[in-house]
């Protein structure tokens, strides 16, 4: 939400046919997902459905049945020419032009109900009846109210403004990059900090150094967790001084010989985050870094190389430890994490410096290390 507040990105609600109007060159920077669900349960899907109509009176019902034969026969490719999906038993998804559609696709076809939806020109009353059932209803966690106003018609009375309620802490953005567990403890703990100040936080997460970077540039509050050297790629951004925990990295090697000594020069490591301390690592050992994408991908390339080798954090280990029972490992680096607030917020930097050493004597915060296997440090 923070990348389309700062206009870095944009989202809309919109349907199937949009893809009719979409540049295949373009399509490397246009998503889809699926309307969020309240309830995981339920998998009904809004999928208008196309209908083919025949007058009765009409002159020519002789061609009917070869009609019928012919759009039977070519469903697929007339659907999807109407940038639509075919009503067909058969499996199509691999004829599809678009990962977008494919999502779409998938949903439809594990969903257990189809919801046709409201046309443009619904009658005033029906429609704000329904709009009221349908906030009612969410509201309540209920189907109840949904079920009476648009099945049966029934009036329903519910006004709700999204503006006035009760009155709501004042948010800062802050970034984070992807890939790192420890990301969620630093998240777990300063949402306790800044509620305590009066605040609530909302974190991004983002695939790159350079992207987290920018972040902050567009408006953001602050990086939630980074290592000292942060600093001097962030002017703009002050560090607190106490810092949120230590936290250490492992270089794991399907060689044993490769863990008992110095890495040649050049060697391949595998990553999965963006990580300056990581970078730091690799420039003085004189190694290079290859990132994944995922934890799934990582530990593929790692176990199709005789001579593997990848860093993991130490929730990494912990999670994965069934995955490197037959490797090695040895800790390359144990740092402090600290979190670090845009300079128009200084005023705050006592403030949450003083609580953050306060709440790390406490239980909580124990119990949340041992959460994230930080325990240790």
């Amino acid at each position: 939400m923070k990348v389309v507040e700062d206009k870095q990105a944009a989202m809309t609600l919109m349907g199937q046919f949009a893809e009719g109007t979409i540049d295949p060159l373009l399509n490397k920077d246009i998503g889809f997902f699926s309307f969020p669900k309240a309830n995981q349960m339920n998998q009904a899907e809004v999928a208008p459905l196309e209908i083919w109509v025949v007058p009765r009176s009409a002159k020519n019902k002789a061609h009917l049945a070869p009609l019928l034969r012919f759009l039977l026969a070519n469903n697929k490719e007339m659907a999807m020419g109407f940038d639509s999906l075919p009503v067909v038993n058969t499996q199509f998804t691999q004829d599809l032009p678009s990962d977008r559609v494919k999502i779409a696709a998938n949903s439809l076809a594990n969903s257990s109900t189809l919801v046709q939806f409201f046309d443009r020109e619904a009658k005033d009353d029906i429609a704000k009846n329904a709009a009221r059932s349908i906030a009612k209803s969410i509201h309540e966690d209920n189907s109840a109210p949904l079920r009476e106003g648009i099945l049966k018609r029934t009036h329903i009375n519910y006004e709700t403004n999204t503006f006035a309620q009760a009155a709501e802490l004042p948010q800062l953005y802050f970034a984070s990059v992807t890939g790192l567990k420890e990301s969620f403890f630093a998240s777990n703990l300063m949402q306790e900090i800044y509620q305590q100040l009066g605040y609530g936080i909302s974190v991004t997460r983002f695939g790159s150094l350079e992207a987290s970077l920018n972040a902050y540039r567009f408006g953001g509050d602050g990086e939630l967790m980074r290592v000292d050297g942060y600093k001097h790629l962030a002017p703009s951004l002050q560090q607190i001084p106490e810092p949120l925990a230590n936290v250490s990295f492992y270089l794991v090697c399907k060689d044993l010989d490769m863990c008992a000594t110095s890495l040649p020069k050049a060697s391949e490591v595998s990553v999965i985050n963006d990580l300056l301390v990581v970078n730091n690592w690799a420039n003085e050992n004189q190694v290079k870094l290859k990132k994944y994408d995922t934890v799934e991908t990582l530990f593929r390339a790692f176990n199709d190389n005789e001579q593997g080798l990848m860093v993991l954090g130490a929730s990494e280990i912990i999670d994965n430890k069934l995955l490197i029972s037959s490797s090695t490992y040895r800790t390359i680096i144990t740092v402090p994490l600290y979190h670090y607030v845009h300079n128009k917020h200084k005023e705050l930097i006592p403030l949450i410096d003083s609580a953050l050493k306060e709440y790390k004597k406490t239980e909580q915060y124990q119990a949340l290390k041992n959460r994230y296997w930080l325990q240790h440090h």
